[in-house]
Formats: structure tokens, sequence, C-alpha cells
């Protein structure tokens, strides 16, 4: 039942807010949860319906982890006052927003056609490159493979190890893309002491071995996440010197 909620559930949640959002826009809905934004249920209510729709996400100035995981990184962000650097494991609505909040943001994902949708998006934003790579052949086994089905036994070596010729070290780093826990162990010497790394969907078993080999400081955030009716988890891990950032507040 669980792995339901959390694997097939969001299928059938985008197909049920697709054929409901026309619906919400028509009605003066969304515009009406717009205009009470600043009041966080409300926000909440009007992401509900931005689900599979980058283009929403980016409207409403989101990324798809935990409200309060991006708090939190929103602050930290902010505190560098826009000179952050940023490497970004797997393109999206959150590209977009660190672009708005860094310096520089390079973004590396498997899809083409993907790719082209956040590119299209990103127009003006000179300072976000998006790299795609895809996976090589098929492997039986070894590292740098993804937990996804449809993706069994290909190599993301080279997307991967993206970033050890990508100039860091990096302020921030954001996994949220295929091989995870791969992404975790390899991003590990390109952040810097006093850096942040970001990793969605936290609670997945297949990351807890590489969580806990970093030796790094974490915090988790439970809770709610824009475009999905039940919680998610963002996790924030630092060094020492970044851990001020993982006070829970």
């Amino acid at each position: 039942m669980i792995r339901f909620v959390y694997e097939g559930l969001p299928r059938y949640w985008g197909w049920v807010v697709g054929r409901l959002k026309a619906a919400a826009r028509a009605a003066g809905l969304l515009s009406w949860l717009e205009r009470r934004r600043n009041r966080p249920a409300f926000f909440y209510l009007r992401a509900l319906f931005a689900y599979y729709d980058i283009e929403d996400m980016a409207y409403l100035d989101v990324p798809f982890w935990v409200f309060k995981a991006a708090y939190r990184v929103d602050a930290f962000l902010a505190d560098r006052e826009g000179k952050a650097t940023v490497f970004e494991y797997g393109a999206g609505a959150s590209s977009l927003w660190l672009a708005k909040r860094a310096a520089r943001v390079i973004s590396v994902d498997h899809d083409e056609a993907w790719a082209a949708v956040v590119r299209r998006l990103a127009v003006g934003m000179p300072h976000l490159s998006l790299t795609v790579l895809p996976p090589g052949e098929r492997q039986t086994d070894g590292p740098y493979r993804s937990g996804d089905p449809l993706m069994r036994g290909r190599s993301f070596e080279g997307y991967v190890r993206s970033i050890e010729n990508a100039g860091g070290p990096f302020d921030l780093i954001a996994i949220d893309g295929r091989a995870r826990a791969d992404c975790l162990r390899t991003a590990l010497p390109y952040l810097k002491d006093d850096g942040l790394i970001v990793l969605d969907n936290a609670y997945r078993p297949r990351y807890r071995k590489a969580i806990r080999d970093s030796g790094l400081r974490l915090l988790r955030f439970r809770g709610a996440v824009p475009g999905l009716p039940f919680p998610e988890e963002t996790m924030l891990l630092s060094r020492d010197a970044a851990a001020h950032w993982l006070v829970d507040r």
C-alpha cells in the first residue's frame, strides 16, 4: 500500500489534476487562490494544480521540493547575496528557481526532450547552463545505475561524474535526478566547507547507505510539496561549517 501511494498515486493524481485545472481556471478559483498566496494554506492549494506543469511551477516560482526545505534553501542563498554557485543533478522547475537566486547554476539531465522544455523557459537566464548526458549501454551490474525500472541496467556514469569537471567547489549541490546515491558519493569533494546538499525524495531505502556513509549532518523535511496531495521528504546535508543551517527553526 505504501509503495502504491508514493509510486503509483502520483501518476493517477496527474491525470486528475489535468482535468480539474481548466475548470478551476474558468471558475476563477486559481486567480482567487493566487491573490491569497501570502497565506501558506491558500498557496499550497494553488500549487496543487501545478503538478506535471513546469510552466505553472515557474510562474509560481517554486521548486519541486518540500516547501519547508525550499524556504531554508532560499534563506541560505539569500545569505550569499546572489553570489552562490550551484550544481544540479536533474533539471526542472528547480533549475529556474535556483537561477533567480544564484550567480551560476550548472544543471545536468539525461533527457534531451525534457531539457529542451527547461531551456525554453530559461531564456534570459545566461548564468544557467544545462547539459544533457543520456545513459550509456546496458550493463548487468556495477555502480551508476538508476533505481527507475524504465532505466534498469543503464549506466549513468557520465551523468554522475559530470561534476568532476564543472568548476567547483559549489555552495549548493541539488540531487534530484538519476542514480542519486552515486551522485551523492561523487559530489562530496565538490561541496564547499560551508555548503549544502539538497537530496530530494530522501525516504527511499536505496539512498540510506550513501547518506550514512557521507558523514554529513542532515536535516529531514517531511511535509507538503507543490503539486502533490500527500507529504514528501527533502533532506539537507552539510559539513560542520554549515551546521547552523541544519538547526530546526
